[in-house]
């Protein structure tokens, strides 16, 4: 995630527009990909958050990526594979 205080900065000099949905989502991801490495909860919470992406999303490819994504950490979690 980016230096949020920079972007703040930024905005507030006009220099950078607001962070979109998509670059908070993308965000989101890495947190829970890193989530993933770490933890015992890491494949709930990508699947979790894959599949809030793919219900934000209006692109019929981004939906299928992000629905992959989260059947994968799903049977993951089946199969007992650690994060």
């Amino acid at each position: 995630m980016g230096d949020v205080l920079e972007v703040a900065e930024g905005m507030w000099r006009g220099e950078s527009a607001p962070p979109t949905i998509t670059s908070v989502s993308n965000d989101l991801t890495e947190v829970a990909d890193d989530t993933a490495l770490a933890s015992e909860d890491g494949h709930p919470a990508r699947a979790r958050v894959n599949e809030l992406r793919a219900a934000s999303e209006t692109s019929p490819m981004a939906k299928g990526i992000y629905n992959w994504a989260a059947k994968e950490s799903r049977d993951a979690m089946k199969k007992g594979e650690e994060p």
